[in-house]
């Protein structure tokens, strides 16, 4: 799947008790209710393993449980990610900031066409900003922006990258991406780990019920806690713009 440049360098809602018709077990009741997932688990360690070795994210949430930073262990050359929202709760930052402070690698910007828009319309790109306490960001780069078009089940179908480039998005009646040009071992059965986070979903432009891999392992919620997968480069597999040959997932459950 192509990523964009910058992203190569997911109510809190609990439930004391469920009560499901008959035998309806907890992962019966996520595959019919793909919303649901985010209620019971989220990702919090992401352990990846790409040429170089083998790093970790970790990742925290607000109140409402969306995530807020995603931080690597404090050594160069990472930046941490950052994640900003509107008074209305809606996705406004994502950024890449180094530990020391100051400048990043990218700040990127969501655009919302009202107050009553859900789904940001647009988003501008700021490529290695110079200080990042204030916005717009100095950049020594042009500023990149993308449009998004959605479907009628407000999944991400388009992104016009700069006006010129596109890539569309098309779900089989299955819920499942339908994919083009290399294909991974999947889609598997069981739930995909970009439904934990609505913010997931979009920044990874996948709403696909089911992963697009076969995991090594699932927890008993069916989500994937051990992955392994070919890495081809360009269109591989990743996650929040990083590629990865393997990965652990490690999600706090209630």
């Amino acid at each position: 799947m192509k990523h964009r440049f910058i992203l190569h360098t997911a109510a809190a809602l609990i439930f004391s008790m469920l009560i499901f018709p008959g035998c309806m077990k907890l992962r019966e009741h996520l595959e019919s209710h793909p919303d649901d997932v985010g209620k019971f688990c989220k990702i919090k360690t992401f352990i990846y393993s790409l040429a170089h070795g083998t790093d970790t994210v970790v990742f925290h949430y607000n109140a409402l449980g969306d995530p807020i930073s995603g931080t690597w262990p404090q050594r160069a050359p990472h930046t941490n990610y950052y994640f900003r929202y509107d008074n209305h709760n809606r996705l406004q930052d994502f950024m890449a900031i180094y530990p020391t402070g100051g400048t990043g690698v990218f700040w990127e910007r969501f655009f919302y066409a009202n107050e009553g828009s859900k789904n940001p319309f647009c988003d501008s790109i700021y490529v290695y900003p110079t200080d990042v306490t204030k916005f717009p960001p100095v950049t020594p780069y042009p500023i990149q922006w993308d449009n998004f078009e959605y479907d009628a089940f407000n999944r991400v179908s388009r992104v016009i990258f700069n006006s010129s480039e596109s890539e569309s998005f098309n779900y089989d009646p299955q819920g499942d991406l339908i994919l083009t040009g290399i294909q991974f071992d999947g889609p598997d059965n069981k739930v995909n780990f970009n439904r934990t986070s609505r913010v997931f979903q979009f920044l990874n432009w996948d709403y696909a019920v089911n992963n697009t891999f076969i995991a090594d392992k699932y927890n008993s919620y069916g989500l994937p806690t051990e992955i392994s997968i070919p890495f081809y480069g360009e269109g591989s597999e990743g996650f929040l713009g990083i590629p990865y040959v393997s990965a652990k997932v490690e999600y706090e459950c209630k």
